[in-house]
């Protein structure tokens, strides 16, 4: 996948929002995914069938997709009434995985780490 190409999520409501093209591109073989945290960056790991997970539902008659993490989110801190936040895929092939990150717009000093502890324990 080209570098360039950006793929987006929105986290709202402790559930990740995929769009269609977001889907098409990266996940359409994948009927779920596993949320984990390694360090300090939420990764998202495509599951082929029968590998368990999360479901990829499909949300829209359009194809847009949803993934009920309320308990992956809690776990980390964060509240399902937050606003919601939007997030870009970037993929590692070492790990076989997307890394959730914040858009360059909304990093700040106070969000360097996906829990917004600025890398705090």
């Amino acid at each position: 996948m080209p570098m360039s190409e950006l793929l987006q999520v929105e986290l709202r409501g402790g559930r990740l929002y995929v769009p269609l093209p977001t889907y098409e591109r990266a996940l359409a073989e994948y009927p779920s995914v596993a949320l984990l945290v390694r360090d300090s960056d939420w990764w998202l790991v495509p599951l082929k069938a029968g590998a368990g997970g999360l479901q990829l539902k499909q949300r829209t008659a359009r194809g847009d997709r949803v993934v009920e993490a309320q308990e992956f989110f809690r776990a980390q801190g964060l509240d399902d009434a937050r606003e919601p936040e939007s997030l870009h895929l970037e993929f590692d092939a070492a790990r076989g995985a997307y890394r959730l990150a914040r858009t360059a717009r909304q990093s700040t000093a106070a969000d360097a780490s996906p829990d917004g502890r600025n890398g705090a324990k």
